[in-house]
C-alpha cells in the first residue's frame, strides 16, 4: 500500500473513531498545521515542500482537507468530510490509475468502500459531487 493510500485510510479511521475530536482538530484554527505535520510524517518520500500545499477549507456542510497533487495512483487530491460530531461520512478525491480519467470519487466507511465514479480533480467539482451524493435518496446499496 502506497503512502497516499495509507494516509487516506488513516484520516478515515480518525474521522469514524472520534468524529467530535476529528472536527475540532481539523476544523479549528490549528487544523491546517496539524494536517501539514501529519502529511509530512506519513509521506517521507514526498518532495520537501509538499506539506506546504495542504489546506483546510469549509464549504458549507463539507470540510475539505486539500492535499498536494498526488504522484501515486489511488492517492488523494483531497478528503471531504460531512456530518456531525455524532457521525461523519468520509469522501476521497483520488488520482486515477487510468490515464484517460484524471480522478474519481469514493467514500470510505468503517467496513466498506463505495466508488462514485470519475471526476475532474478540482476541489469545487469534488465538493459538488459530495453535495449531490449527500442529497441523493438513500438506497439499499452504495
Amino acid at each position: 500500500m502506497n503512502e497516499g493510500m495509507r494516509f487516506k485510510y488513516l484520516i478515515a479511521r480518525m474521522a469514524h473513531e472520534d468524529p467530535a475530536r476529528f472536527l475540532s482538530t481539523f476544523g479549528g484554527e490549528g487544523g491546517r498545521a496539524y494536517l501539514a505535520d501529519l502529511f509530512a510524517a506519513m509521506h517521507p518520500s514526498a518532495p520537501p515542500d509538499a506539506a506546504s500545499d495542504v489546506g483546510v477549507e469549509h464549504h458549507g456542510e463539507v470540510l475539505v482537507l486539500r492535499l498536494p497533487a498526488p504522484w501515486e495512483p489511488n492517492a488523494p487530491f483531497a478528503i471531504g468530510v460531512a456530518g456531525s460530531a455524532s457521525g461523519l461520512r468520509v469522501f476521497v478525491l483520488e488520482r486515477s490509475a487510468h490515464p484517460a480519467v484524471p480522478a474519481f470519487v469514493a467514500e470510505i466507511a468503517p467496513q466498506v468502500r463505495a466508488n462514485f465514479g470519475p471526476s475532474d480533480s478540482s476541489c469545487a467539482g469534488f465538493v459538488a459531487r459530495i453535495t449531490d451524493i449527500l442529497a441523493a435518496p438513500a438506497s439499499g446499496s452504495r
